[in-house]
């Protein structure tokens, strides 16, 4: 690995993480190994918890109102619900974010803390769908264009993805 400084320098998540004792960011070797950002997980969890359940709904349902912002992270990023994903690719094994991109899990992860803060303003599910659309777009377009995270790439388990660029253009051309 080259040193900080040198126009070659390249940072693994696993150095990273070791000399900035980053906390909430994991990584693991191996299959399915990658790097993970749980700090954004929790702070949207969070914000659903204290906003939009109902402190007297039963546990039982509770975990709708999760899979239901789940699948607005979903719609916003991927174009589709995680059951419209597992209709349209019965063969896979997992979900459709198993299958993402390294950018699109970059985005996912962004999307999920501005979310938590859109939940928290009182913004309505269809306002907040349109402005995450209209950020992951954003991002994906400036991810893409963008090689600094080249040196990640293989760190993270992406099979068989569809093309984060095809996403972009088809979003694109919508007018989402």
């Amino acid at each position: 690995m080259y040193e900080a400084g040198s126009n070659s320098f390249v940072l693994s998540p696993g150095k990273w993480i070791e000399t900035t004792s980053a906390i909430g960011i994991t990584t693991k070797s191996g299959r399915y190994g990658g790097t993970f950002a749980k700090v954004n997980y929790l702070i949207h969890a969070d914000a659903i918890k204290e906003n939009l359940i109902p402190p007297d709904l039963q546990k039982s349902k509770q975990k709708f109102i999760y899979a239901d912002e789940a699948d607005l992270l979903n719609l916003a990023l991927f174009g589709q619900t995680a059951l419209a994903w597992k209709n349209e690719y019965p063969e896979r094994k997992g979900n459709m974010r198993d299958y993402a991109t390294l950018e699109q899990l970059v985005v996912l992860s962004n999307l999920e803390s501005f979310n938590a803060e859109l939940i928290k303003i009182g913004m309505n599910a269809e306002e907040r769908l349109r402005k995450l659309n209209s950020t992951a777009i954003e991002q994906m377009k400036v991810l893409i264009k963008n090689k600094s995270l080249d040196g990640l790439r293989g760190k993270v388990a992406t099979p068989l993805t569809t093309k984060a660029e095809d996403k972009v253009q088809k979003w694109g051309s919508n007018g989402k």
